[in-house]
């Protein structure tokens, strides 16, 4: 992977801000900004730009989280990797944030991993993985949404596989892990993704000049309360839905421009 690499992730209430050369990391940033994503990105992407002396126009390509995650901060990030895309007319390659986990995780060539990350309460993002020969992790099912109480259905079919498990499912979960005893809890430490995963999957994915589509998997706070926060101030609760519906079915860009009149 030659030229430079923006990588964006902001799936967890964090951000992650990287930019490779090469294949290599030159710089990288990650930081928790639950509720200050907003306005964070934005001028750390370019006060970091200017540390390096790199112009915005010598990024090449965008390589950014897609989901499952917070809704919040999928949004940011798609919005400026999508503001980016169209001003620099640069390729967009959009990362599974469950992949991404397990490509980071410890296990070995013939592996399994089942990645469980926090959706909300009760519930956690779910997708199992196995490390192949050739050392990178591929899908042996689709990204999910499930009960904490179903978080191991199946796990058994695993076993031949020595499943260990790996996301902040389990931490913020803390019930999970006794019932984790057919498959090893990896340590916190694999919660957040690392860098060198996210070098391998930007390395390999497939970039493409349009906007990317978001793995929301479940609907956002705001939807699911939508007509309380509507008759809270005073606007009609159909009404409000309708508009809501139109600006998720936007485009990135569209809604930006939708937002601002």
């Amino acid at each position: 992977m030659t030229g430079t690499t923006l990588l964006l992730s902001a799936a967890e209430q964090r951000l992650q801000f990287g930019l490779a050369r090469d294949g290599a990391l030159v710089f990288g940033q990650d930081w928790a900004a639950a509720s200050q994503g907003v306005e964070l990105l934005a001028p750390i992407l370019a006060a970091a730009m200017g540390r390096l002396n790199l112009p915005f126009s010598s990024i090449d390509r965008i390589a950014c989280v897609t989901g499952p995650g917070g809704f919040t901060g999928l949004r940011l990030a798609l919005a400026t990797a999508s503001a980016l895309h169209h001003t620099l007319r640069v390729p967009l390659a959009g990362i599974n944030y469950l992949e991404l986990l397990a490509e980071g995780s410890p296990c070995l060539p013939g592996q399994a991993v089942r990645v469980l990350t926090h959706a909300r309460r009760e519930l956690v993002y779910c997708q199992d993985f196995r490390r192949c020969a050739e050392g990178y992790v591929v899908p042996l099912t689709e990204p999910c949404i499930v009960k904490t109480c179903a978080a191991f259905e199946n796990l058994p079919v695993l076993a031949p596989y020595a499943t260990s498990l790996v996301g902040n499912g389990l931490s913020r979960h803390p019930k999970l892990r006794e019932h984790a005893a057919c498959a090893a809890f990896m340590a916190d430490l694999h919660d957040q993704p690392s860098w060198e995963a996210f070098l391998r999957l930007a390395g390999r994915a497939a970039y493409a000049k349009a906007d990317l589509a978001p793995l929301y998997l479940r609907a956002s706070e705001a939807e699911d309360n939508l007509e309380m926060l509507a008759e809270r101030r005073g606007d009609d609760p159909a009404q409000a839905r309708i508009v809501l519906r139109s600006l998720l079915d936007r485009a990135p860009m569209d809604a930006i421009r939708g937002c601002n009149g």
